[in-house]
């Protein structure tokens, strides 16, 4: 389907292009209204729409970025064809749309809506719409408000085009203002001709006469006309002339009143004009006319009088008229409307406050009644005939009102056209509610009668609740009746009976009458909540109804109202009606019907009472039933005495079974009881029976001898009964047998004395839990292991789970208690105890579960043993293994190590000696440096292994910051965000950069553990200096320059249990095998021994910030561009043995010792190394031995060597720990020590020294 172009497409162009509004720059008001748009329809998108002949162009737009479209796509060229909003909720579904390229391509459009632009003419310019990505509808509402913002886009474009035609009037009355100048000689108006230079003036004859002057009674000053004017125009007038000179205006208009000869007042039209200006602006010359327009004001005036007593005159008949022009036009909801004074004021409008037109008045009309006005209207067009017609209209302050509204149609003579429409109307609002209400009121009385007799009727209360809801929804002509009673929770209102047009919607409302939606539900769970009558004549537009009230108009309710039933005093429920029409309740149908209500609670109530009454009466009797025969069963003698009849009323054979005689001797004498207590118990229990008699319940234990000589232990329970006026009138209660518990008693205080007496002869802290009470008991020793005072804390076994260690409590408290839901008979347990000064000790814990004879676990008894010696010795003793494991792994990996490296310096100096390209220059100066670190790394592992001091220099933190961001970045999870910040101007530390390297890395690798999830880890410097007040507070501190160094995270963070013990050796939090605990402790150590401290901040979920602080240098060393290049020192030829087990050293030695003069002969080995120096011991000048080789190692040559020649100079080198090797070197008569990898620059110096010393006696 094609839109279809307008049959005046021409015209319609015409008009388009004479509002000038194409290809223009957005403006404000009419981006405000699209904005609004958008927001009030909740759409994603909202365009201004002109449609020109090839394309459609947004004049101004929400949500898009292009400024057109072709005209083809054809999305709002549909609604040239509507006088109406276009609704296309589902593009997809509609004909139209589903094939447009914008609905099946991007940017897929599935709903659209818009209002056309209709001008004056009728012409229709574009649209004003909302577009969404989804199928989706708009409320009433919605719809109204763009069809409003439309109408505004609309007053917009016609101000603009108005403007615009101003504009060319003013042209074209400044082209021909001198033409009318000299027209008005001749009219017959009134001329005068001011000259401001000399203040003459010129007043023409008719100008004169028109005040019943002469002009030679007129002088030709400018006060002859200004000392005339009216003292109510005076300040007017004079401010539109003095304007006018300003040059804000063209010309001048006045309407002003001159007092003439005679002293009455003319009304005067002065139009006046400058017509010359000196070089200031200032006029020179001014010209005008006078016209006496006495008898048009005249006119007026009565014209209005005639109005006034028109509206006056309907105003006290309420009735009001209006007139509407009946000329073709393109839009007939543009067809305007002249309304008088009195409609103006019913549909609550000020005077003049809109522009009626056919489109304002349906607006107020509701939609039901459209169709048939247009009809009777119509009709009456066809038969030429008035018409007459009842309707509702909504004034402007939402108020419905009922008018009766009659028209007569006028027709062209000569075509027999209709031309316009006159009619009248009348408020008849009143009238129809007192009609209708006499209706509603005699049907609701016949409803209230039906039902009364109903309820006299009936005896069913489900019966009464269905014909309540019948007799209104039939007899009453109401749209549908519910009853709705609490359910057994409390929570919602079941409905009981319902009649009428139901069609599900009690199923579809929320009944819930708690909680906070409470008033979600409708009315009904409204009139519930809050015990009252609620009510709503109007479910299409009241608020409050909004929730639900789509579902009640689609049923046909358009009123309601519910009212509350009571049923002993409290509400129980509601009665609800709905109306098929608004304004269905007022005051006297609510007194009715609200009434009813009562009637029906009573009724109600009345029918549960009698119902209550029958199953009392059942009940009580099966209660005595129930009561005789648990009486005679319950193994308990149970007794109902008369202390005012002093007999007794009741007791059951278990007296007789538990005294040994008869009940009819206790009947015959109620206190014989007393004679066959124990003499030693009898006390208790006559003291016992006065209590009783004084009005207290007694608990009374005694023995009771029976006739056969036993006795058995009784445990009696009675309690008084008062009457009326507060005496004791009854005593009831029961006696019991106790024997067997009397006995057991007795065994357990025999078994606890041992036991107390056994636990004080232990170390241990021994308790004792009372499973049924919970309540738990220490012996002395838990005061001695814990420092606990016994009677300061709360003996129950919450005291004891809650000094438990928090990570062991919930494993200790689950064992504990599976053991005893497993039926086990003993429990055993390592964990962590508090003690009272807070620190923890490590106790394992045996408890044995003693059960009762239904296998119920009742009691647990147990000990506790303080292992916290035994806990560290096995701690140290880990620890010891694990540092001589790290000691022997360090020591075994640096010789290979170093074996690897030693090669790779010798070769990096020996190749850059004669490189020159600078390129290759570059990547060996970044091997040698990669090369050194390796070297560094090394001596640190040494350093951890065996305390071995790095090398401090002057160093840059900085580029510290940029290397460990750089591997963090490499290395670290991407979730992971890292962050530097720090001045480029950092003072300068003195210290060890490997170790400093090492430093950051270790809090980094913490900071990324702690982030599991992903996170943030921010490393930042400052500058900072500590005066003696910050180092006072600082124990670690001593004032002057440090560079603080921050590396923090957003982990988890630590609590202050785990910030105690971080930087103690082998502590960890970490799991079995993902550390070893050394890293803050080696990060402390390496901190200190720079001269600096560390602090630590943490909280739970918080994360957690390290901030080193490291002296800093006074002053910053300058760092040379290039470093000058020293001569390395030269052999002479001199013949030098070189051992090493690796050939890689041995052949880079030999090198570089060639390459700078000397001869070199080498060994694998010790065993090699001396058969060689056997045979050429007086040509060797020195010996270079490595210290650790297979089968003859350093210091095993050694000696042998020097025995062979004392003389000789020998140089030890080694990788492993330097101090070790030293001194094993120097045991075997060593002075000099060459540390591995070792540059070619270390190593010639060592040579050099070494052959340049005098040969004397080895040290011994």
């Amino acid at each position: 389907m094609k839109a279809q172009y307008p049959v005046n497409e021409a015209q319609r162009l015409k008009v388009l292009h004479d509002y000038a509004i194409l290809d223009t720059p957005a403006e404000p008001e009419f981006d405000a209204l699209t904005a609004l748009a958008a927001n009030l329809c909740q759409t994603p998108v909202s365009t201004i729409t002109l449609v020109d002949g090839t394309r459609q162009w947004f004049k101004s737009k929400v949500g898009l970025a292009v400024d057109h479209i072709p005209r083809a796509a054809k999305i709002c060229a549909y609604a040239l064809e509507n006088e109406g909003l276009l609704l296309v909720p589902d593009t997809l579904k509609d004909s139209r749309f589903s094939n447009n390229p914008l609905v099946l391509n991007e940017p897929k459009i599935r709903f659209y809506a818009g209002t056309p632009l209709i001008t004056p003419e009728g012409e229709t310019l574009g649209t004003l719409c909302v577009v969404d990505w989804v199928p989706r509808e708009l409320t009433e509402s919605q719809k109204h408000i763009l069809t409003v913002l439309g109408e505004h886009v609309m007053t917009r474009l016609q101000l603009r085009r108005q403007q615009r035609q101003q504009e060319r009037t003013e042209i074209a009355l400044q082209e021909s203002e001198e033409r009318w100048q000299f027209a008005l000689l001749g009219s017959d108006l009134g001329v005068w001709d001011w000259n401001a230079e000399t203040d003459e003036v010129y007043y023409s004859d008719l100008w004169c006469s028109m005040l019943g002057y002469a002009q030679a009674e007129i002088g030709n000053r400018l006060e002859e006309w200004s000392s005339r004017l009216h003292p109510e125009d005076r300040a007017a007038t004079l401010a539109l002339v003095q304007k006018h000179f300003e040059g804000a205006t063209p010309h001048y208009v006045s309407e002003h009143r001159l007092r003439a000869k005679d002293g009455s007042y003319r009304w005067i039209l002065d139009r006046g004009k400058v017509v010359s200006r000196n070089a200031q602006g200032h006029p020179l010359r001014v010209v005008g006319t006078h016209t006496d327009i006495t008898e048009h004001k005249r006119a007026e005036q009565a014209l209005r009088a005639s109005e006034a007593t028109l509206a006056t005159a309907q105003r006290i008949a309420q009735f009001g008229s209006w007139e509407m022009d009946l000329t073709p036009i393109g839009n007939e909801e543009l067809r305007t409307l002249k309304w008088s004074d009195e409609v103006f004021r019913m549909a609550g409008f000020s005077l003049g406050e809109v522009q009626p037109t056919n489109q304002l008045f349906f607006s107020l009309v509701p939609e039901e009644d459209h169709e048939p006005i247009r009809l009777a209207v119509a009709k009456a067009i066809q038969e030429k005939m008035p018409y007459s017609i009842v309707h509702r209209f909504r004034r402007a302050d939402g108020q419905m009102r009922i008018l009766y509204e009659t028209a007569q149609v006028s027709y062209d003579e000569k075509t027999g056209c209709p031309t316009k429409m006159v009619g009248i109307v009348q408020d008849i609002t009143e009238r129809q509610q007192a009609e209708d209400k006499i209706r509603r009121l005699n049907r609701l009385y016949a409803v209230s009668s039906s039902i009364n007799q109903a309820i006299v009727r009936l005896q069913s209360t489900q019966e009464l609740y269905e014909q309540a809801c019948r007799i209104a929804a039939e007899l009453g002509g109401l749209r549908m009746a519910w009853v709705g009673m609490v359910n057994i929770d409390g929570t919602r209102l079941d409905v009981r009976a319902r009649h009428g047009h139901d069609a599900g919607f009690l199923d579809s409302v929320d009944r819930t009458i708690i909680g906070d939606d409470v008033l979600c539900g409708g009315l009904s769970t409204q009139a519930f909540h809050e015990d009252r009558i609620v009510y709503s004549n109007d479910l299409a537009h009241e608020a409050g109804t909004k929730p639900w009230h789509q579902e009640a108009l689609r049923r046909g309710y358009r009123s309601c109202a519910a009212f509350p039933l009571r049923i002993g005093g409290k509400i129980s429920g509601v009665y609800t009606v709905y109306g098929d029409h608004a304004e269905c309740f007022q005051e006297e149908e609510l007194a009715l019907l609200g009434a009813l209500a009562s009637n029906i609670s009573f009724a109600i109530e009345a029918r549960m009472q009698e119902e209550h009454r029958l199953q009392a009466e059942t009940s009580l009797q099966e209660t005595q039933r129930s009561f005789h025969e648990m009486a005679e069963n319950i193994g308990e003698i149970f007794y109902n005495y008369d202390v005012i009849q002093k007999r007794l009323l009741y007791t059951n054979q278990a007296y007789a079974q538990l005294w040994g005689r008869s009940c009819e001797s206790v009947y015959a004498d109620p206190l014989s009881y007393l004679k066959y207590i124990h003499p030693e118990d009898l006390p208790f229990a006559e003291k016992a029976f006065e209590l009783q008699l004084a009005g207290q319940a007694t608990n009374v234990e005694f023995r009771v001898t029976r006739p056969d000589g036993s006795q058995c232990w009784v445990h009696e329970h009675g309690v008084p009964v008062l009457d009326e006026s507060g005496r004791v009138e009854r005593i009831v209660g029961t006696m019991r047998d106790i024997t067997e518990r009397k006995l057991a008693d007795e065994q357990i205080r025999e078994s606890e004395e041992r036991f107390r007496m056994l636990s004080k002869a232990t170390n241990d802290a021994i308790w004792d839990w009372n499973l049924q009470t919970n309540m738990i008991w220490w012996n002395e020793g838990f005061e001695t292991l814990f420092g606990y005072q016994r009677d300061q804390i709360d003996p129950t076994i919450q005291s004891w789970y809650d000094r438990i260690h928090p990570e062991e409590k919930e494993a200790t408290i689950a064992s504990i208690h599976h053991a005893i839901d497993s039926g086990e008979e003993s429990w055993t347990a390592e964990y962590r105890f508090r003690r009272q000064d807070e620190q923890y000790a490590d106790v394992m814990d045996r408890g044995h579960i003693i059960y009762d004879t239904q296998g119920k676990a009742i009691r647990m008894i147990g000990g506790m043993t303080d292992q916290s010696d035994r806990k560290k010795l096995e701690q140290q003793f880990l620890r010891a293994q694990r540092m001589e494991s790290i000691g022997t792994l360090a020591g075994g990996i640096s010789h290979d190590l170093n074996n690897v490296l030693a090669p790779i310096m010798m070769s990096i100096e020996l190749l850059q000696m004669d490189e020159t390209d600078s390129r290759r220059l570059s990547i060996l100066s970044t091997i040698e440096a990669s090369a050194r670190r390796g070297s560094e790394m090394v001596k640190q592992v040494l350093s951890f292994a065996r305390g071995v001091e790095g090398q401090h220099l002057d160093l840059e933190i900085g580029s510290l910051l940029h290397e460990v961001e750089k591997i963090a970045n490499e290395t670290f999870f991407k979730s992971i965000t890292v962050e530097t910040d720090f001045p480029n101007e950092l003072w300068q530390v003195q210290g060890d950069p490997t170790q400093l390297h090492q430093v950051l890395i270790n809090l980094c690798v913490n900071a990324r553990d702690a982030m599991p999830q992903g996170g943030k880890l921010m490393l930042s410097a400052c500058n900072q200096r500590m005066d003696e007040h910050y180092a006072a507070m600082n124990l670690d501190a001593t004032p002057g320059p440090y560079v603080v160094i921050q590396v923090e995270d957003t982990g988890v963070g630590m609590t202050p249990q785990i910030l105690e013990r971080i930087f103690e050796p082998f502590f960890t939090t970490k799991e079995l095998g993902k550390g070893t605990g050394l890293g803050l402790s080696t990060t402390q150590a390496i901190i200190k021994s720079h001269g600096g401290f560390i602090r630590v901040y943490s909280e739970v979920g918080m994360g957690t910030r390290f901030r080193v602080y490291l002296p800093a240098l006074d002053h910053s060393a300058g760092i040379e561009d290039a470093e000058e290049r020293v001569e390395l020192p030269r052999g002479q030829g001199e013949l030098i043995l070189v051992v090493d087990d690796e050939a890689s050293v041995r052949n880079i030695t030999t090198q570089t010792l060639e390459a700078f003069g000397y001869k070199v002969i080498t060994a694998a080995d010790g065993a090699e190394a001396t058969a060689l120096f056997a045979v050429q011991k007086q040509n060797i000048a020195a010996v270079i031995t490595d210290m650790m080789m297979p089968v003859m190692d350093g210091p095993s040559t050694i000696p042998v060597l020097i025995r062979m020649n004392p003389q000789v100079r020998i140089i030890a080198a080694s990788g492993l720990n330097a101090n070790g090797m030293v001194a094993k070197a120097m045991s075997a008569g060593i002075r000099h020590f060459l540390p591995k990898p070792y540059t070619a620059d270390t190593l010639l110096k060592m040579l050099k020294k070494v052959l340049e010393e005098p040969l004397s006696p080895p040290l011994s």
